[in-house]
């Protein structure tokens, strides 16, 4: 039975915490902390959801955060809450409470939630979904992204793509990240004083303008040296480049509004 099924047993569990300050450990893996009228579950720092006074359950996480940490949530979060999670595809999670998932009997005669029923029925997350602890219900579903794509934006989109794209293929074969990794003497540098993100409104601002910022080919360099274990060279920057573009395919297409409803 899971440690949460109403905001009363959120509210019970909270006041059993030794320092409130603190917050009250859930199992080995979060914290709950009272957050106003309503009780947030943390995942280290991050707030992964609320406890409404109303019985809803809020994610409050971004769908990068929640990939993060995804793992911990499928595996630990629902033996606190009745809401299991499953990833369906690259940066998309299905969620479901219990309630409205339902029990079905395997062949070998045992039985388990109704996984197909997640996999295909699923609300797919957002941040800012509620479901109802009660009735197990989603309060505001929405359409799953790929129902709502927006054909000239999708065009726009790979448009900006593919000439980012070619532009990095360039740069590579003209030999300007191998000047750049000379220049910053980050060939042999160690590899984990360079593990860095790059900012993703400076890349969706060259995409969109078709321009290729010194200040982000250099970002995207010190981010191959924190990706690459030998000597870095410009077709590693290349390479990771097309990786991370892959990585935030789902928070790009956002940026580009290929997605009416997301």
């Amino acid at each position: 039975m899971p440690m949460i099924e109403s905001y009363t047993d959120a509210a019970n569990l909270f006041e059993t915490a030794k320092n409130k300050i603190n917050g009250k450990p859930i199992l080995s893996f979060a914290r709950m902390f009272q957050s106003g009228d309503a009780y947030a579950i943390h995942i280290g720092k991050l707030v992964i959801a609320k406890v409404l006074p109303d019985n809803t359950l809020e994610y409050c996480a971004s769908v990068d955060e929640y990939r993060n940490v995804h793992p911990t949530i499928s595996s630990a979060l629902a033996r606190v809450i009745n809401v299991k999670s499953l990833r369906v595809g690259k940066n998309r999670y299905r969620l479901g409470h219990t309630k409205w998932l339902g029990r079905v009997m395997t062949p070998w005669g045992r039985e388990t939630h109704d996984w197909n029923k997640l996999r295909s029925e699923g609300q797919e997350y957002f941040q800012g979904l509620k479901i109802d602890l009660i009735s197990g219900e989603v309060i505001n579903p929405r359409a799953d992204m790929s129902l709502t794509v927006n054909p000239d934006n999708r065009k726009t989109w790979l448009r900006a793509l593919r000439s980012f794209k070619n532009g990095i293929l360039v740069r590579k074969k003209l030999g300007v990240f191998d000047g750049m990794i000379n220049e910053m003497q980050l060939a042999n540098a160690n590899r984990w004083e360079h593990r860095t993100s790059v900012n993703l409104n400076i890349l969706v601002r060259n995409m969109k303008d078709g321009t290729f910022e010194d200040d982000l080919m250099r970002l995207l360099v010190r981010h191959a040296r924190g990706q690459v274990y030998r000597p870095l060279k410009g077709d590693d920057v290349a390479n990771v480049t097309y990786n991370l573009l892959k990585d935030l395919s789902i928070p790009l297409r956002r940026e580009f509004e290929v997605f009416d409803n997301a």
